[in-house]
């Protein structure tokens, strides 16, 4: 019997992917059971339980710290950091460190929860160049040498070929963006990242296009 780490259940099938979700499973087929649900019921209330004292803490911080801004406000609502700072907490540790989820969603939920950080905390600094001049070129260049580096260590690299594309893309539109709307008065950096990272478009589709293929077919249904 096989079993798929994503969805928690063991599968009775001759394939190598998980019938329910389409992730690599690992185990010897078996003809005796179709599905059997691990059963972690306690597990699952207990985290269920965590979470909520976890959000209310979050909450009442957020709450507290709303009302000491409103009450001592200079100008400037550094109430706005600590929430996006709150929820990027949520990402780190729910959908990256303590989750099962595939390297794809982790680093999407990453990448946009540390880009929401730096903007509000530009917006709340009352602006400047910085932020599209050398913050979010900086952090596209290290998440396209990231997924670079997953893409050739991990031995599962053809289940990250769709995702990490989908990633790349919405690098070269953000970058296009900065550039096309004159936000980014340096330029350089976003000028390197739209090279990097289409190169990095032109390996994929180069190197795996056969495999984008089959997966996108799969999960399309096409």
């Amino acid at each position: 019997m096989k079993h798929c780490k994503f969805c928690d259940v063991n599968v009775r099938t001759d394939k190598e992917y998980c019938p329910l979700c389409f992730n690599d499973i690992s185990g010897e087929h078996d003809d005796n059971l179709l599905y059997l649900v691990n059963n972690k019921e306690m597990i699952y209330k207990k985290k269920y339980l965590a979470s909520k004292i976890l959000l209310f803490i979050t909450f009442s911080v957020l709450m507290i710290c709303g009302f000491i801004n409103f009450m001592t406000y200079n100008g400037i609502l550094w109430s706005v950091i600590v929430a996006t700072s709150a929820l990027y907490l949520w990402i780190l540790v729910g959908h990256t460190i303590i989750s099962s989820r595939n390297a794809f969603e982790k680093v999407f939920f990453q990448l946009f929860g540390i880009i929401g950080i730096v903007v509000s905390t530009n917006l709340v600094s009352g602006g400047g160049d910085w932020l599209a001049n050398y913050v979010l070129p900086s952090i596209s260049l290290l998440v396209v040498i990231v997924l670079g580096f997953i893409l050739i260590c991990n031995k599962k690299r053809k289940n990250l070929l769709v995702g990490f594309l989908v990633i790349y893309v919405l690098l070269i539109i953000m970058s296009i963006i900065l550039l096309a709307c004159k936000l980014d008065n340096f330029k350089l950096l976003n000028e390197i990242n739209l090279i990097t990272t289409g190169l990095s478009v032109l390996a994929i589709l180069f190197f795996g296009f056969r495999t984008i293929k089959t997966e996108l077919s799969r999960k399309l249904h096409l």
